[in-house]
């Protein structure tokens, strides 16, 4: 699965989270979350680890061993630079999803933080099917990602665009913005109803919006 999120936008990767609103709110609810299910002896994939932002709330807020999953070597290096802390509790695996899923232990609890969106329409049906076949009986999926409500779709993504054309340098600006345009274009874009259609049709008993902040959300699954 190709990585989209790469180059100026991995190296300025903290300059773009410090001006999204969900940050560090959802992060928090997505540990706590994880607390509230976890046992200690569940095991616990984060899918898009990327450079440890999303794991560090889990790992401080919980008692968990947690697998960080990324396809770049670049934010697995980072993330274990991050994370270091918490060495005893994280392994490190770089790995496409799809590929790794399909030969992976069950696992009790996933979780991904922005990184869903980043792949085509296709790709995130298969990727939520092979999350839902990888999954324990009563495991549980915990998205944290852009999901657009189904009315106001291009004022959301104009408000968050405005705060990137204000605060960041020009090149970086630019790079993100015509990210999010291909992120909110038809071959890529989360919308409620049809997310929530995806989840029932991978097999998940139940998937629920718990919190949204403009765009983005804190969704759980539950097989």
């Amino acid at each position: 699965m190709e990585n989209r999120y790469d180059d100026i936008l991995r190296i300025h990767n903290q300059d773009i989270l410090d001006l999204v609103p969900y940050n560090p709110f959802l992060f928090t609810l997505g540990a706590l979350e994880i607390r509230n299910a976890a046992t200690k002896d569940s095991r616990v994939l984060e899918i898009g680890s990327g450079e440890g932002d999303s794991a560090v709330p889990v790992l401080r807020r919980t008692d968990v061993k947690l697998d960080l999953l990324d396809v770049s070597p670049e934010m697995i290096e980072i993330s274990k630079h991050t994370l270091g802390e918490y060495s005893e509790r994280t392994i490190f695996i770089c790995e496409d999803a799809l590929e790794y899923l399909a030969k992976a232990d069950s696992y009790d609890i996933v979780f991904a933080a922005w990184t869903l969106h980043n792949f085509p329409q296709d790709d995130k049906k298969k990727l939520l099917a092979a999350i839902y076949e990888n999954l324990a009986d009563g495991g549980m999926f915990i998205l944290l990602d852009k999901v657009y409500p189904m009315t106001g779709q291009q004022e959301l993504l104009e408000r968050q665009n405005a705060r990137y054309r204000r605060y960041l340098s020009s090149d970086v600006a630019e790079a993100i913005i015509a990210h999010e345009i291909e992120d909110a274009s038809d071959a890529f874009r989360m919308d409620q109803d049809t997310l929530l259609s995806t989840f029932s049709e991978a097999g998940f008993a139940s998937a629920e919006i718990l919190d949204r902040i403009e765009r983005d959300v804190i969704l759980v699954a539950k097989k």
